[in-house]
Formats: C-alpha cells, sequence, structure tokens
C-alpha cells in the first residue's frame, strides 16, 4: 500500500512528489475524502505558487466536490474567499458557494462562518454593479430608439442567481448572538439588503441578543432595534418569552458587575472592608520625598568614554558605514545588514539616528 510521504520530502524525490499529487487528483475530482493530509498539500500548493492556485475556475472545481463527508478535508471559507475576494472570480456554478455555506452548519465556527458571508457579499457586490450597469445600457437604448408605437417597458426586478435562504441567515444570526458576535450579525443585514429580502422577527431577536450580549455598552442598540421591529406596519410584533429571558439574563450579568462594585466600594468608604493604607493603617503626616539628582560628573566622565570611542574607531570606515545606510534610505533597501554594519564600526545611535532624521525628518505635531 503507498504511503503519503511527509512535505519534508516532495523537494527531494520526483516520484514521491508525483504520488502525493496523484492523490490530490484522486481527492479533489471525487467525492472520496482524502483526510486532514489534503490540506496539508492545499498550503502547500499555495505557498509555492502552484499556477493553478491563481485559476478561480480551478478553485471552484475544488468547490464543486465538496461533499458532507469531505467537509473537514480542506479549508473550505478558505478557498471561497480566495476564488471570489483575491481572484475576483465569479464562479460559474452559484451552487458551489451555498454548499460551502451549508457545510459549516450548526456554524459554531464562526471565524469561518464569518469569512464565507465576507465572500458572499463581495458576490453579491459585483452582482448588483452589473445589473446596475445593463439597467443603464437598457434605459439608454430605450431612449434613442424610435418608434412610431408607445409600448409600456417592464421594469426589470433584481433577481440574485445566490440563492440564500433566510432560515439559513436565522441559524447564523442565531449562532452569532450566542456568541456575542454583533460583527456577524451586522454582515447578514448587509446580505438581506444585497438580496432584497425580507428581515423575520427571528434576524430581528437574534440580533438584539448579539447586541444584549454585549453588555451595557451596547444598551442602546438593543432598544433600537426592538423599536424598529416594534414600528413595521406589517407586523403585529410581541416580544418572544425566550427574547426576553435573554436579554434579561444577558443585562443581569452586567447588573451584577455594577452592584458587585458598588458594594465594594462602600464597603471601602464606610470601614466594613479593610484597605491598608486606603482606610486604614495609613500615613497621616506627608512625608517629604527628595527629588533623585543625576550628578554633573557621570555625563562628563561619558562625554570623556565617547571622545575616546571616536579617537580610537576607523574614520573612513565610519564615514563609509552611514553613507551606505543613507544610500539604502533612498533605495529602499534593507536597513538590517547596513547598521550591523555601522554599530560593529562603532558608529553611535546619535550618528545613525541624523542619517535617518536627514531623509525622513522628525515627527512633527
Amino acid at each position: 500500500m503507498w504511503m503519503l510521504p511527509t512535505f519534508f520530502d516532495l523537494s527531494h524525490t520526483h516520484t514521491q512528489t508525483h504520488n502525493v499529487f496523484h492523490f490530490w487528483k484522486q481527492t479533489t475530482t471525487t467525492t472520496k475524502t482524502g483526510g486532514p493530509v489534503t490540506s496539508r498539500i492545499y498550503y502547500y500548493m499555495l505557498s509555492h505558487q502552484y499556477p493553478v492556485m491563481d485559476q478561480g475556475q480551478y478553485l471552484e472545481h475544488l468547490l464543486a466536490h465538496l461533499s458532507y463527508n469531505r467537509r473537514r478535508d480542506l479549508p473550505w471559507h478558505h478557498v471561497l474567499h480566495r476564488m471570489a475576494i483575491v481572484l475576483n472570480y465569479d464562479p460559474k456554478d452559484p451552487s458551489v458557494v451555498m454548499k460551502v455555506l451549508e457545510i459549516l452548519y450548526p456554524y459554531t465556527d464562526l471565524a469561518a462562518t464569518h469569512s464565507i458571508l465576507e465572500s458572499l457579499q463581495y458576490l453579491l457586490q459585483r452582482e448588483h454593479k452589473r445589473y446596475e450597469e445593463e439597467e443603464e445600457e437598457q434605459q439608454q437604448s430605450n431612449s434613442t430608439a424610435t418608434t412610431t408605437t408607445t409600448t409600456a417597458t417592464k421594469e426589470r426586478s433584481f433577481q440574485s442567481v445566490y440563492q440564500v435562504d433566510m432560515a439559513t441567515l436565522e441559524l447564523i444570526t442565531a449562532a452569532a448572538a450566542k456568541a456575542g458576535s454583533h460583527e456577524t450579525v451586522m454582515l447578514i443585514w448587509d446580505l438581506i439588503d444585497l438580496l432584497q429580502l425580507q428581515p423575520t422577527i427571528a434576524i430581528y431577536e437574534n440580533t438584539i441578543l448579539a447586541f444584549a450580549e454585549r453588555g451595557m455598552t451596547c444598551f442602546e442598540h438593543v432598544f433600537a432595534v426592538l423599536g424598529e421591529l416594534e414600528a413595521k406596519d406589517d407586523v403585529q410584533y410581541h416580544p418572544s418569552r425566550a427574547l426576553i429571558r435573554g436579554v434579561s439574563t444577558r443585562f443581569r450579568r452586567s447588573h451584577f458587575v455594577a452592584k458587585s462594585a458598588f458594594e465594594y466600594q462602600r464597603g471601602i468608604e464606610t470601614g466594613e472592608k479593610i484597605v491598608v493604607g486606603v482606610n486604614q493603617f495609613g500615613i497621616d503626616a506627608e512625608t517629604p520625598i527628595p527629588g533623585f539628582k543625576i550628578d554633573d560628573s557621570i555625563r562628563q566622565d561619558q562625554s570623556r568614554k565617547l571622545a575616546t570611542l571616536r579617537q580610537n574607531r576607523n574614520a573612513d570606515a565610519v564615514t563609509a558605514a552611514l553613507a551606505a545606510i543613507g544610500q539604502a534610505l533612498r533605495d529602499g533597501s534593507n536597513l538590517m545588514p547596513l547598521v550591523i554594519t555601522a554599530v560593529e564600526q562603532h558608529c553611535t545611535l546619535g550618528e545613525i539616528s541624523d542619517v535617518l532624521r536627514a531623509e525622513y525628518g522628525e515627527y512633527q505635531e
């Protein structure tokens, strides 16, 4: 049975490299799982800049073979992010995006979920831009066309090819609310706007819970969302028991912290709690603290050492090292080796700093 070599062997033998990528080809053209080693090959190909990793069509091919039993083979959110955002590629089959989103259920990995939602947002924004350009071209063609009869033109409505159902968004907002990730919740609201969907009561309530999880800092946002929900004309809204219990529990935790701090401070002020040096065992009379004064002989001694250093070092080597730093600043090359050389030639910190100041100047308020 063929054994998969480690990645340290990939650059050593052609046979092993061939075997590794034969394994990669098998696992990326079928629904057969390849295990965690597939991710290692993926990152290896990325780090070594394999051309296929810069082809959006190939990344879409990887996503097309995603299945439930292969959900741990690859960092699918990373593949989608690279395809949609890094390579700016729109998939020919929009369903691959939904595959990646669905495979993360129950959305406990919020970082990966957030990454997928960001990729979807980029795809939708590009889709909107194309739609607006087509609408503008259509309007221009209609305005320039001359006909004897007037025909009513039916306005098209935007219909995204990325069919995201509200049930999925509700599940994600529920997971985000539990973790207190209001950033993910707000991203979902952006997607709802791009998809031109109507947010459900569950979306509103999960948004409220996500803000409530942040504590008293988001107190105003909680009631702003609640007020917007109650003001909707098409819904006669009554807060659910789950929402009331969730918000009260989250705010109660913040209340307990504030109450504990208040009781602690009150105990100090009444003397019930003893803090040494604050309310008991303090010093009534202030003891004057003499200021620290540096003996001027230290400055004189340091000046003599600096003069001796400059006298004994190689002046030509110092000048050349400082000039090399100045040239590197102008060329934009690496400074570190030149700075090390300058220090080895006994250039002082002030002399090196003077070269930097001459090129970059000093910070001004």
